[in-house]
């Protein structure tokens, strides 16, 4: 089958899950605006054409889109460029599409939008593995995917699909990420496994691939950092990064914004709040 000429959009990274629901869209736009702070341009395509989530996390779900001389012009905030099918209708009217109009319109994302030159590009999948997932690993010259998934073996039963999917079809797994691995209490310290614990470990070494992060490795002080200032930031469409300094979110206008945590503005030499960046293994990359 002939593949897409899309070699302007540089290194094409599928972020997938098997199941809904586990942070896949979060973290596909937390991966596109950690390479676009690093200086690199980056593309981001929201795939999931029924239930489109960037629009909001990056606070363009009221973006009107520009259309020029037959193209579609992304929304850009900074290195990051998006396109997603949210932004083309209502937020809450369903979009009511067979295979055909459904095949069409992940076209028209990656051939009628403007997207220029690229470092990344980075494709946000709907859940599952269905035709969208099956013709953009046929039609696309992807460099690797990652799959998303929550410890739990509900979770972990359709992650190993979306892995047998990309398998099948030749395409390289990055690894996978375990999100909501635990819950660390605030008061005490305690770390809760909500949602079991250890799943991702035992898929990577049964399925001989790697992680690439762990949540688990985010310290999160939720009383003070979560409730008071994460939540409001990503409602109002900010998206939202932890780090040593605070809450760190991105404006609408490209600019990098600072939030210090309450804790660390009573204890500057308590680390409140940390974040381990993702480090994608770019020597894997095509």
């Amino acid at each position: 089958m002939n593949k897409y000429d899309l070699s302007h959009l540089g290194k094409i990274i599928f972020v997938a899950s098997g199941k809904g629901g586990v942070g896949k869209s979060t973290i596909s736009s937390n991966i596109a605006a950690q390479i676009a702070q690093m200086g690199f341009k980056v593309g981001l395509m929201d795939a999931d054409i029924y239930g489109p989530s960037q629009p909001r996390m990056l606070g363009l779900d009221r973006s009107k889109v520009q259309i020029i001389n037959k193209k579609i012009h992304p929304k850009k905030i900074g290195n990051l460029s998006m396109m997603s099918m949210g932004m083309l209708f209502p937020e809450h009217e369903a979009i009511i599409w067979r295979g055909p109009m459904l095949m069409k319109a992940i076209q028209q994302l990656l051939l009628d939008v403007a997207w220029d030159t690229q470092d990344y590009f980075i494709v946000d999948l709907p859940p599952g593995t269905g035709d969208i997932h099956i013709t953009l690993a046929q039609k696309v010259l992807v460099s690797g995917a990652i799959v998303i998934s929550t410890p739990q073996d509900i979770s972990l039963i359709d992650a190993k699909k979306a892995i047998a999917l990309y398998n099948k079809t030749n395409t390289k797994i990055l690894g996978l990420i375990e999100n909501m691995s635990y819950f660390e209490c605030s008061k005490c310290g305690e770390k809760h496994n909500i949602f079991s614990s250890g799943g991702v470990k035992k898929v990577t070494e049964s399925e001989n691939v790697s992680t690439v992060f762990l949540d688990g490795e985010i310290d999160m002080d939720v009383a003070d950092n979560v409730r008071e200032v994460v939540f409001p930031l990503i409602d109002s469409g900010k998206e939202v990064h932890l780090n040593l300094k605070g809450v760190q979110y991105m404006d609408s206008s490209g600019i990098s914004v600072i939030v210090e945590s309450n804790q660390r503005a009573k204890e500057k030499n308590t680390k409140a709040v940390s974040y381990t960046h993702l480090t994608l293994p770019t020597s894997d990359l095509v």
